[in-house]
C-alpha cells in the first residue's frame, strides 16, 4: 500500500463479517473483501482505487450510518501535501460520501469537501460585507491561489448561516494572493471592489467596479494597476478623515522586511475617487507582514486600527476624532490571543448583531477561527428587561451600508422624538415622534439615497407624569 496504511473494518456488503478498507499515502482507498465469515476471516484484494474515491494524499477512512438509514455512509481524512514545497502542511480536511446505494450494494457519492470546518487552501484573508443589501454580511476570503471565494449569508442579521457559493467572486485576480475590501466609490448605491495582489512580492492593485444593483452585484474590472508596481498590498478601505469619501490603506510587504502602513488619501468625493499617497508609513512603525483593518471598537464614532503580524494583532486606539485620528499602541496581543507563526489575517465584525464586535482571523494554512464577543454589557444586564431609567444604546450595526438598528428604554410612559442629523445640523429624518409605554424598544433607520458619511442620531423623551427629560446623541457613520 505504500506508506501510511490506515486500516478500518466494517460489514460492507451485510453478509456478517467485517470486510477490510485502509487509507494510503496517495489518497486513494483499498479494500479487501472478506470471504471467510464471522469466525474465519479471509481477506481477498479486490480495489486500490475503491469507487474511485482519490482525497489527494493520506486518506483515512471510516464508516458510519450517519443519517440512520440502514447503510454505512464513509468518511474520509485526507493530508495535504505541497510537492511545491516539499513538506507535509499542518492542515487537512474530512470529506463525507453518502451512500445512496442499499446495506448490501455501496454506492457512495460526495456530498461535502470539509464536513468539519471551513477551509479554503492557504492564507485565508476574510472580510464581509452586505453584498446582496439584504441586512446581513455576506463572507469574502481571499486566498492564496489568488481568487476570493464568497459566501452568502442566507441567515439573518442576528444569526448568520453562511454557504459557498461562488469560488472566483468578481474574477480571477493574477498571480499569488488576493485581498479583497468593498466600499461605495461612486455613490451609486452599490458596493465596489478593490483587491490587492500579485506575483510574490511584486504586486499590484486592481479596482472592480458594480455595475449591476445593490441586490445582484455584477463586478467588472474597472483599473488593472491603480497604484503602480507595490511589494505587498493588504487593502482596506475606510473612511479615517470624516470628509465623506473612503481613503485606502495598504499594508505593504517588502521581501526584505519592515512592512508599512502605507495612507492613500482620497482627495475625490463620494462618486469620483482619487487616490494621492499622502504618507508612506502611517503609523511610523515597521512590521512583517502587515495586514490592516479598521473599525470602532470602542463606539466612540472614529476608526480604530488592527495589525495582523506573524502571530498576533495588534490594537491602535483611536484617541483622536473622526476628522484628526490619532492612533496610539494599547494592545500588542489584542484581546491576549497568539497564534501560530504567520497565521494572523484579522477582521473585526458584530455578526451576530449583539452590539459587541467579535473577532475572524485567517490562518496561514487556509482556515478561519471565529472568536466571539462574550464581554457582558448592557444588553446582557437583566435589568434591561425592565428599565430603571432613560437610555440611548449604541446602534448597530455601526459603521453600517444600508440600515441600521436603534435600541433604546425607557423606564416610563414618555413622549419620544428620535430625529437623525447630517455633518451640517441638518435634519434628514424624524423616526419617531409620540407617546410610547415603559420598556426596551428597537426601531431601524433605512438610509437609502443618502451619501456616506456622519450623522446623529437624537433621543429625547419626556415622562408623561412626573416630568422627567432626557437627551442623548448617538454618532451613526454610513459607508457605502
Amino acid at each position: 500500500m505504500g506508506g501510511y496504511a490506515t486500516p478500518t473494518l466494517v460489514d460492507i456488503d451485510n453478509d456478517n463479517d467485517y470486510d477490510l478498507f485502509s487509507g494510503a499515502w496517495e489518497g486513494e482507498i483499498w479494500y479487501y473483501r472478506n470471504e471467510g465469515d464471522s469466525a474465519n476471516y479471509d481477506f481477498v484484494y479486490v480495489t486500490d482505487n475503491y469507487m474511485g474515491i482519490d482525497v489527494g494524499d493520506h486518506s483515512v477512512p471510516y464508516f458510519c450510518d450517519i443519517d440512520d438509514d440502514g447503510d454505512y455512509d464513509l468518511f474520509v481524512g485526507k493530508g495535504n501535501e505541497d510537492p511545491a514545497m516539499g513538506m507535509i502542511l499542518g492542515y487537512g480536511d474530512v470529506k463525507y460520501y453518502e451512500n445512496v446505494g442499499d446495506a448490501q450494494n455501496a454506492d457512495f457519492v460526495m456530498r461535502r469537501e470539509n464536513i468539519c470546518a471551513l477551509t479554503v487552501g492557504k492564507s485565508a484573508y476574510p472580510t464581509f460585507a452586505d453584498i446582496d443589501s439584504d441586512g446581513d454580511y455576506d463572507l469574502f476570503i481571499g486566498e492564496g491561489r489568488a481568487n476570493i471565494d464568497f459566501f452568502r449569508n442566507i441567515g439573518t442579521a442576528d444569526t448568520p448561516s453562511f454557504v459557498f457559493e461562488d469560488e472566483f467572486f468578481g474574477d480571477t485576480f493574477y498571480g499569488y494572493q488576493a485581498y479583497p475590501t468593498f466600499g461605495d466609490l461612486d455613490a451609486d448605491g452599490d458596493l465596489d471592489m478593490i483587491v490587492g495582489g500579485g506575483v510574490g512580492f511584486m504586486s499590484q492593485v486592481e479596482v472592480y467596479e458594480n455595475i449591476g444593483t445593490p441586490e445582484e452585484p455584477e463586478m467588472e474590472l474597472e483599473n488593472d494597476n491603480l497604484l503602480g508596481n507595490l511589494q505587498g498590498a493588504f487593502t482596506e478601505l475606510v473612511d479615517i478623515d470624516g470628509d465623506n469619501d473612503l481613503d485606502l490603506f495598504l499594508g505593504e510587504t517588502p521581501a526584505g522586511g519592515g512592512s508599512r502602513l502605507r495612507y492613500y488619501n482620497n482627495i475625490g468625493d463620494s462618486s469620483r475617487y482619487n487616490f494621492i499617497l499622502d504618507t508612506v508609513s502611517y503609523i511610523n512603525e515597521y512590521f512583517y507582514p502587515l495586514r490592516p483593518r479598521f473599525y470602532d471598537m470602542d463606539d466612540d464614532g472614529d476608526f480604530d486600527l488592527f495589525v495582523g503580524e506573524g502571530g498576533r494583532t495588534l490594537y491602535y486606539e483611536n484617541t483622536g476624532s473622526a476628522v484628526n485620528p490619532n492612533l496610539v499602541l494599547t494592545e500588542e496581543f489584542f484581546a491576549g490571543i497568539e497564534y501560530e507563526a504567520g497565521s494572523c489575517y484579522p477582521c473585526i465584525m458584530d455578526i451576530d448583531n449583539d452590539d459587541k464586535p467579535d473577532l475572524f482571523t485567517g490562518r496561514l494554512w487556509g482556515g478561519v477561527r471565529y472568536y466571539h464577543n462574550v464581554t457582558v454589557g448592557v444588553n446582557d444586564d437583566p435589568s434591561s428587561v425592565n428599565p430603571t431609567s432613560f437610555s440611548l444604546q449604541t446602534p448597530y450595526p455601526n459603521p453600517f451600508n444600508a440600515a441600521t438598528l436603534i435600541p433604546y428604554e425607557l423606564p416610563y410612559n414618555s413622549y419620544v422624538t428620535i430625529e437623525i442629523y447630517n455633518i451640517l445640523g441638518q435634519k434628514v429624518s424624524t423616526l419617531t415622534e409620540g407617546v410610547l409605554s415603559a420598556g426596551s424598544w428597537k426601531l431601524s433607520w433605512d438610509a437609502t439615497g443618502l451619501s456616506s458619511g456622519l450623522y446623529f442620531c437624537r433621543f429625547k423623551a419626556e415622562q408623561l407624569e412626573g416630568g422627567k427629560r432626557y437627551d442623548a446623541v448617538r454618532k451613526l457613520l454610513l459607508v457605502r
